[in-house]
């Protein structure tokens, strides 16, 4: 499955139009918790083919560092054992 996210559409991006898995709601839940500066929103999208959820992030200062996202991979997967890539998207608002 391909996801292809324009400028326009990330300006109104809906988590309940994107399939998030069976674990979805679990990796929401974690990342809410966690105080990550400056998040404008963030999506968890599951990618069937090879059981894997891609998290979106959008920040309100232009990006999240490859270090805040490694870092939130890691803490995520010390609670839910699943391949998660997390990727910065600068805001557009």
């Amino acid at each position: 499955m391909k996801y292809i996210i324009t400028e326009e559409q990330s300006k109104k991006i809906d988590q309940s139009r994107v399939k998030m898995g069976p674990l979805g709601l679990s990796i929401r839940k974690i990342v809410d918790l966690i105080d990550i500066p400056l998040l404008d929103k963030y999506i968890v999208i599951y990618i069937e083919e090879n059981d894997s959820y891609l998290i979106l992030l959008w920040s309100k200062r232009g990006y999240t560092s490859d270090e805040e996202c490694s870092r939130l991979n890691k803490l995520i997967n010390q609670y839910i054992p699943a391949d998660i890539t997390v990727v910065s998207v600068p805001s557009s608002d």
